[in-house]
């Protein structure tokens, strides 16, 4: 227990700094947006990278890929039946319910309370998410919202994709085997712990800047509450559902990291993306909305993580 604590604690202490230099005013929201920026730029990449390198690719890992982008679609095509039963923003119900901030919240959260070690679990899920987010989600809320189709500029932008050229690279360099190398050749090893100090300001500062973003637009708390309590109800018995039935068969031997690294992935925010996009193509109103699921289920997305900490051994 004592060790769980001391995993927890960093959390809660770096989330509530963020707040505090919100509510203080030491940085700009520009300042804070830039620092964002720089994670998910280089920081989260490098952490990927060195995951892939040295990860042991199976067969099983690609059909759980696979596995993983047909739940999303599963979760979509649901979250939109039920969408045409919300009279209240029920335009919003497939996007907030489908899709989850993984590479700004999910990598953090289970690295912090389950160890950077480890964070391969996680990844795996991550490569059938990003290719559906980028491909399916966005493209369908491009459609939805404004007309656009599919085309060129979606295949670039996943082409683009720092978490998806990390994960490439990553790979290419283990299945050509050139992992070793990184521990051998004295420029290369230069460049591995390179990347491993850019990985390691990630868990610290997406903390901070989550603590910042913790702010909500009191009129429109309502619809939002109800939108986070929904993706629930829709997301979990439909992911669960296709975990059991589907995916736990594939990976053969389910560990309680594995386990872990689902549920993670499960009580996450929409994704982030989402607030850009629909900040375009939708009403202000809506966007306003969007940013307050956005910052409800960030919050109880940590909040979940660290009592999952403190509960679940692994």
């Amino acid at each position: 227990m004592s060790e769980a604590i001391t995993k927890i604690i960093p959390i809660i202490l770096l989330v509530s700094l963020g707040y505090l230099i919100q509510r203080r005013q030491w940085a700009t929201e520009d300042q804070m947006a830039r620092i964002k920026s720089g994670i998910i730029m280089l920081a989260l990449p490098a952490v990927l990278f060195l995951t892939f390198k040295d990860m042991e690719l199976r067969m099983e890992q690609m059909l759980t890929t696979v596995a993983f982008f047909l739940m999303m679609g599963l979760v979509y095509a649901t979250a939109r039946l039920v969408s045409f039963r919300v009279r209240e923003y029920g335009e919003l119900v497939p996007y907030m319910s489908t899709g989850m901030a993984f590479g700004v919240l999910g990598i953090p959260l289970y690295a912090a309370v389950y160890g950077m070690e480890n964070i391969g679990e996680i990844s795996v899920f991550g490569v059938g998410h990003e290719s559906f987010v980028w491909f399916v989600y966005v493209t369908l809320l491009k459609k939805n919202f404004n007309g656009e189709s599919f085309g060129r500029k979606t295949v670039g932008n996943f082409l683009k994709s720092p978490v998806i050229l990390s994960i490439v690279a990553g790979v290419a360099v283990n299945l050509l085997g050139l992992g070793p190398l990184f521990r051998t050749n004295v420029l290369l090893r230069g460049l591995a712990n390179t990347l491993e100090s850019l990985g390691g300001v990630t868990t610290p500062l997406i903390f901070i800047v989550i603590g910042y973003g913790i702010h909500l637009e009191r009129a429109y708390v309502r619809p939002a509450v109800k939108l986070v309590a929904l993706r629930y109800a829709i997301l979990m018995p439909v992911s669960y559902l296709v975990k059991f039935l589907v995916m736990d068969r594939i990976v053969g031997e389910v560990t309680p990291l594995y386990n872990m690294a689902f549920f993670t992935f499960m009580v996450l925010s929409p994704p982030y993306v989402s607030a850009i996009y629909l900040g375009m193509y939708s009403s202000r109103e809506n966007s306003y909305v969007v940013n307050n699921v956005l910052v409800i289920s960030t919050v109880m997305a940590v909040a979940i993580m660290s009592a999952a900490g403190l509960i679940v051994r692994v």
